[in-house]
């Protein structure tokens, strides 16, 4: 009983450090998205790699930089979605409830108005 005892403390000390790891907030601080940044497009498109990595779903920028190493799908799917649109792809998958609000805890940005009016998009940059 002890040992299982243990073995679950570790267990709720290694997740806990993941989740800081992923980003500065813990999962328990949702981020108002009224007082994230804008960003556009052009300016999401800077943060296109591995080091650096900002993805966008709907709307919203998110930066993963910190949780690609955690990622469940690997690596190289959040990778290949730096600095762009990852909505269709985000939405394809059916991310469970966790990973939406995993999610919450890494928005760092509101995509923004273009000049014309109209939502800034890929094609604007």
């Amino acid at each position: 009983m002890r040992v299982l005892r243990s073995v679950f403390v570790l267990s709720l000390s290694l997740v806990s450090a993941l989740l800081n790891a992923c980003d500065h907030r813990t999962l328990a601080e949702k981020v108002d998205p009224n007082t994230v940044p804008g960003i556009t497009a052009a300016q999401l498109s800077a943060h296109n790699n591995e080091s650096d990595c900002w993805i966008r779903i709907d709307d919203d920028v998110y930066n993963v930089t910190n949780f690609i190493s955690m990622h469940p799908g690997g690596r190289q799917k959040l990778i290949s979605h730096c600095g762009i649109d990852a909505t269709a792809d985000f939405a394809a998958v059916g991310h469970s409830d966790t990973a939406l609000t995993k999610r919450a805890a890494l928005l760092a940005a509101k995509i923004v108005l273009g000049l014309t009016g109209n939502r800034v998009n890929d094609s604007e940059q």
